[in-house]
């Protein structure tokens, strides 16, 4: 690692102030304001390549807040007053007493993490010599992280006190900053492991339509991506693995589709409880992956009047030519002041699935989106929006404009 290419940052936010009306400004005591400094170290550390192939990336943070006044709280018993007016004795509730007392407190936070990435290719290359594809590349990029924060409620620090809040003993931990210039360190331990996969897959094949032999291959992407990412929290007493989320794109007759999924690492029991129990452990076959509580795709097309004209010039163009390749004079348009487009137009329609099983009662809903528009003028323009829905069996609402 190049010591000369850590880098460290500071930055200082000071406080001072006071809530009042405006006549008391100049009579309320300095001891009376709040005040506080804040101070931020962001600490950049530079990546590094382990056993050449490995990139790793270090991250320190480290933040800390000045204050002049804490909050001390404790408890007070109940007790008997006597009446002067009646000569009858009273009880006091116990009750929970605030003090602020002036005195210099430091508050201060840190967290670490490291992550780590590389990129994996295999090609795999056809055997068959009249194949038109010639090799299937596939490109991975793991990824993992781990990131740690301590547990600032713990008594070491002394940023959080106990206080007895009831006659029953009951205790009740606070933080001494309460009401500060500034917010104080939450407490809670935090602590995660990140992790996630991505995947490019693509075929090289025989450009067909090629008559020069200058690209004599193309490339298809078969996956532009597929990935899944997911996360262990080590902090957790318990359901420690989170759901994986799965991604995938690919594109299918020019049209992107997308396909977005959720796996539960955990099993239910018989009544759609979600237990702590893996379904590697319960589960037979692929459901050991986990179980399938959401995946949603769509598609969408779209087509216009300048579409329409694009195609029949090309047409027109390829009709045009001889078998020698070359240009045959066309004649002209009778009429030339008319246009076969004068009033553009475009309509788009656009599908939706979506499954969803949290509780092991699924749920399947899709639809399907029908919208366009048209330019009379340039002053007149209409517009339509509508659909179907499958699983309500009827029209979505639809407008014209």
């Amino acid at each position: 690692m190049p010591w000369e290419d850590i880098a460290f940052s500071y930055s200082m936010t000071a406080k001072n102030y006071v809530s009042l009306k405006e006549y008391d400004l100049f009579t309320t005591p300095l001891a009376k304001w709040k005040k506080g400094v804040s101070h931020s170290l962001p600490i950049t550390l530079p990546s590094f390549k382990l056993f050449d192939y490995i990139n790793i990336t270090p991250s320190v943070n480290y933040s800390e807040r000045w204050f002049f006044d804490y909050l001390e709280k404790y408890w007070v018993d109940g007790y008997v007053v006597r009446d002067n007016e009646t000569g009858s004795n009273k009880w006091v509730k116990g009750r929970v007493v605030e003090v602020r007392k002036d005195g210099f407190k430091r508050n201060y936070e840190y967290s670490a993490g490291i992550g780590a990435s590389t990129t994996i290719y295999g090609i795999y290359q056809m055997t068959n010599p009249k194949s038109k594809i010639v090799a299937i590349r596939h490109k991975m990029d793991p990824t993992i992280s781990m990131s740690y924060r301590p547990d600032f409620g713990q008594s070491k620090f002394g940023f959080y006190k106990w206080v007895q809040v009831d006659s029953l003993g009951n205790m009740n931990q606070y933080n001494i900053f309460e009401g500060g210039v500034y917010s104080s360190t939450s407490k809670g331990e935090s602590g995660s492991i990140s992790f996630g996969l991505n995947n490019n897959i693509e075929m090289k094949v025989l450009n067909e339509k090629d008559t020069t032999s200058k690209e004599k291959y193309k490339k298809i992407p078969i996956f532009d991506n597929l990935s899944f990412n997911g996360s262990y929290n080590i902090a957790a007493d318990s359901f420690n693995l989170s759901p994986i989320s799965l991604n995938a794109r690919t594109k299918i007759a020019g049209t992107v589709l997308n396909i977005n999924g959720t796996l539960d690492p955990y099993a239910l029991d018989a009544k759609g409880n979600r237990t702590s129990k893996y379904m590697w452990s319960t589960a037979n076959g692929i459901s050991k992956l986990g179980r399938m509580t959401n995946i949603s795709t769509g598609f969408g097309f779209a087509f216009s009047s300048s579409d329409l004209e694009k195609k029949i010039k090309e047409k027109k163009s390829l009709d045009g030519k001889s078998e020698s390749g070359q240009q045959q004079p066309q004649e002209k348009n009778l009429n030339s002041s008319y246009s076969e487009f004068s009033m553009p137009w475009r309509v788009n329609i656009n599908y939706s699935f979506n499954y969803s099983n949290p509780n092991g009662k699924p749920i399947v809903s899709q639809s399907i989106g029908l919208s366009g528009s048209i330019d009379f003028t340039d002053k007149w323009k209409a517009t339509f929006n509508s659909g179907f829905d499958f699983r309500a069996m009827k029209m979505t609402y639809t407008s014209m404009t």
